[in-house]
């Protein structure tokens, strides 16, 4: 079983972008309702370029977020009440639908990714692209969720934080053309004994989709 995600540090020297780091500053808010999660990221692709990859999921999307653990599974249509959806020859999974599209600049989905589709939760993932000055564009990522939670919310809160937090940076570098940087461990990470993210797991789940099959 592998342990929760708790943190993300990318290291993307020389790829053009500036990299936010995982942190409780990025949960915006958090109640016993639900959370709200905002990152940044800083890329010198222009607007067009990330919005070709942003509705092209399985040139940036980390596989290890994915139930099938094939990125190429991931598919996006890019009209309103398109699925974001992975199918594979042994699995099918909506992740999410469009409910807002303004291209090159906005795109909107409605869904509960990962674990959290297990729950009665309702999430809002928002992509907003804003032309810098000086060039390239700046990637706002939202995803606001609430509903009735099954588990720890403060863990799970962090976690999913962390996966947004990925998925940000591995598009602003993906849409320069350059291979996503892998996740390196974090102190708080290296200093857990192995067990330690056993029962995270055993709450949530593996954050979005580490768990080899959907649970049922």
């Amino acid at each position: 079983m592998r342990p929760m995600i708790a943190a993300v540090a990318l290291a993307v020297a020389g790829a053009g972008i500036a990299v936010p780091t995982a942190s409780a500053a990025n949960i915006v808010q958090q109640d016993e309702r639900g959370f709200r999660i905002i990152h940044i990221v800083e890329t010198d692709a222009s607007p067009a370029a990330v919005w070709r990859t942003l509705v092209d999921p399985a040139k940036f999307w980390n596989p290890e977020h994915s139930f099938s653990g094939d990125a190429a599974n991931l598919s996006l249509e890019a009209a309103p009440g398109g699925c974001f959806c992975e199918i594979a020859d042994h699995l099918g999974v909506e992740h999410a639908r469009v409910v807002y599209i303004e291209p090159g600049v906005r795109l909107r989905l409605r869904g509960s990714l990962g674990p959290l589709q297990q729950d009665a939760v309702t999430g809002i993932l928002t992509f907003v692209l804003r032309e810098r000055a000086t060039g390239g564009t700046t990637i706002s990522v939202e995803y606001s969720v609430s509903g009735n939670f099954r588990g720890a919310l403060p863990r799970l809160a962090a976690a999913v934080d962390a996966v947004i937090a990925e998925q940000g940076n591995r598009l602003g570098a993906a849409a320069l053309g350059k291979a996503p940087a892998k996740r390196e461990t974090s102190d708080a990470e290296s200093a857990q004994p192995d067990d330690a993210g056993d029962e995270q797991d055993d709450d949530f789940g593996a954050a979005f989709g580490d768990t080899p099959e959907p649970q049922r």
